[in-house]
């Protein structure tokens, strides 16, 4: 197991650090903003990494939530758990790898029953991303004088509505029609109270707030020039299009972001290099960084 481990610890850091490589020349052109700008600037940029632990805490949170009725693990172990699999899900095609990592915090039996409250945890954060990338899909809809702008919009918001009756409303009747086929794993998402799932939706958008500020303050900080309701129209577009557009890449999302920025920014004819810098910097921050971070958790595990 000490070798497994090892070999595993070795892997993902080798996949982070040479991945990181490829792209730390893409910051040298703004290395200049960084020596031109003063105190405010370093103050205004210094809030983004402070707000990556909080972001990640209340994914713990909710983790916590989802997997109560499963194993009782501490907030401690349930942010461990969640750094792990930003670890392993950095290192595999559409973050397959989260689900390796966050199950090393529980027990042997316990394993398998994590994938039920994994996908309904996706699910409530998808509500906010479906929600708010409405606004984001119909600006650069009317922008590019799409046809899809005069329906997009209502069919976003049905679809989070029903994520939103499944999760809440309909889980009983949904599950019960599961338990006599997957018995424990169902009877597991059943425990779910209806005041978990509130708890857990609430979570949920307060970690879009968490990490839509961060990018907006980044895109100030890195001078984007435009309107902010521009730039809050584009931060949506591109959690939306990061969530719903399939990623085979290992750096996380990594270049479909870029791609949904350079996507959304040049249809209004705004210059894109300090774009790609903030959503390079943004994925540094809540990804790169906390995936270095669990790697440690995974090396302080017991398999």
């Amino acid at each position: 197991m000490v070798l497994l481990k090892s070999l595993i610890l070795i892997a993902c850091a080798w996949f982070i650090f040479t991945r990181l490589s490829e792209i730390v020349t893409q910051f040298q052109q703004f290395v200049g903003i960084f020596y031109n700008n003063g105190f405010l600037f370093w103050l205004s940029l210094g809030v983004v990494p402070v707000l990556m632990p909080l972001n990640w805490f209340l994914e713990a949170i909710k983790w916590r939530l989802l997997t109560r009725h499963i194993q009782a693990i501490s907030i401690k172990e349930s942010y461990n758990s969640v750094l792990a699999g930003i670890a392993f899900g950095f290192a595999t095609p559409q973050s397959m790898g989260d689900y390796f990592g966050r199950m090393l915090a529980f027990s042997h039996k316990n394993k398998a029953l994590i994938v039920v409250p994994l996908a309904l945890g996706r699910a409530a954060q998808m509500l906010p991303t479906l929600l708010f990338g409405a606004i984001g899909v119909w600006v650069i809809s009317n922008q590019v004088h799409m046809q899809t702008s005069l329906y997009v919009v209502p069919v976003l918001l049905l679809v989070a509505s029903l994520i939103f009756l499944v999760g809440y409303n309909k889980i009983e009747q949904f599950v019960s029609s599961l338990i006599a086929r997957f018995g424990p794993i169902a009877q597991k998402l059943k425990a779910i109270s209806g005041v978990d799932i509130a708890r857990i939706i609430g979570f949920s958008f307060l970690r879009y707030l968490v990490f839509g500020s961060q990018f907006l303050i980044v895109m100030m900080v890195f001078e984007v020039e435009a309107s902010l309701f521009i730039i809050v129209s584009g931060i949506t577009w591109i959690f939306f299009a990061k969530s719903v557009i399939p990623s085979f890449s290992f750096l996380s999302d990594l270049g479909i972001r870029e791609f949904s920025a350079v996507l959304f920014f040049e249809a209004f004819n705004i210059p894109l290099a300090p774009v790609l810098a903030a959503s390079l910097f943004i994925w540094f921050i809540n990804i790169a960084l906390p995936a270095m971070a669990g790697l440690v958790s995974v090396q302080r595990t017991k398999f």
